[in-house]
Formats: C-alpha cells, sequence, structure tokens
C-alpha cells in the first residue's frame, strides 16, 4: 500500500511537536512494569487497604442489615432448611434463592484446597455445609457497640473457633444441605 506523499507531510508535522517535547523513559521505570513484575511494593499495600477498607464497610453493612433483620424476624434454623426443600422444593427454591439470616452451631470445619467448609450440626445427624465468603470480619466491641475491626481470610477465620461454637450467618443462597457465600458471626 502506498500513501500518498501529501498524507505523510501533515500527519509529521502534526506529530513532531508531541514527541519533540516526550521525556524518554525507560520502559522498566514505568508504574506499569512495576506492578507487572511485583516491584511496586507501595502500589500493592495501597491497594491491600483499599480492599480492606472496602470490605469492611461491606461488613458494617452487612452487620446493621443482619442486627435489623433479627430485631424484626427470627433466623431461620439450619435444620428447617432440609424438611421445607422435601415437602416443597419449588416453594423452597423460591424462599431461599435470596439473602437470609440462618442460625446454626458449629460440628466441624474442613479445607479443601483454598476453600473452606464449616459444617453445622443437624437433628438428622448429616451436617448442614457452609460456605463462608472468602473474606470474613472480625468483630470487637467499640464504644460499647459490636463492630467489625478487622478483616480476614476464611481460612484464618475459621481456624478461630471450635466445634459447640454458635453462629448466625447472613447468606446469599440456600440448598437443602448446603448454605453458599455466608457472611458468618459468631454469637
Amino acid at each position: 500500500m502506498i500513501i500518498p506523499r501529501k498524507t505523510i507531510v501533515p500527519l509529521a508535522l502534526f506529530l513532531c511537536p508531541l514527541f519533540a517535547n516526550a521525556e524518554y523513559q525507560n520502559p522498566t521505570e514505568t508504574p506499569f512494569y512495576k506492578r507487572a513484575t511485583g516491584q511496586d511494593t507501595e502500589y500493592e499495600q495501597k491497594e491491600a487497604e483499599r480492599q480492606k477498607d472496602e470490605a469492611m464497610g461491606t461488613y458494617n453493612q452487612a452487620f446493621e442489615m443482619l442486627t435489623s433483620k433479627l430485631e424484626t424476624t427470627e433466623a431461620i434454623d439450619v435444620d428447617q432448611i432440609a424438611k421445607e426443600w422435601s415437602t416443597n422444593a419449588a416453594r423452597s427454591q423460591l424462599k431461599y434463592d435470596k439473602p437470609h439470616v440462618y442460625r446454626g452451631v458449629l460440628e466441624k470445619v474442613t479445607v479443601m484446597g483454598q476453600d473452606v467448609v464449616m459444617v453445622m450440626k443437624s437433628k438428622n445427624g448429616n451436617g448442614v455445609n457452609v460456605n463462608p465468603f472468602f473474606i470474613q470480619g472480625v468483630l470487637s466491641v467499640v464504644g460499647g457497640k459490636r463492630q467489625f475491626v478487622d478483616a480476614v481470610g476464611a481460612i484464618e477465620y475459621a481456624a478461630q473457633f471450635d466445634a459447640g461454637q454458635e453462629f448466625t450467618m447472613l447468606c446469599d443462597r440456600a440448598y437443602p444441605k448446603q448454605l453458599n457465600g455466608c457472611l458468618m458471626f459468631a454469637e
């Protein structure tokens, strides 16, 4: 393909001033290169702090929602879910396909790779598997009221508790033997 000279000259006249004033920068010194190669620890620290602050805000909102729901309605016992699914699966699917507050007692904690499953006791002998959200909040009493003070990974969170611990959970979705996307709150 041949580009006519009358097209190249105006284009060169337009671009030359832009590049004439441009300062040459070594590609290995650009912020993008440093982030891509892991050399920019300041960026990583800022990003980790931003994610933590975002998670803390989300957890505080969820905790306020949870406490307001507990005042107006009772939490659903994990044993009740399987019974309702066995009697009318269609109604249960519509009911449990949205966030609800649940209550259960920890039986055991299992880890599969990077995923944590917290098994809650069930009266029929089969535990209910709870898949916690991958980041959990740590509660503390600040100024006389419970508030989130830190965010940790699900494995670090689950490691803090023993069998018999009671939990209140805000979960996205429930199935007969499984709760998904849960924010866990130890009683």
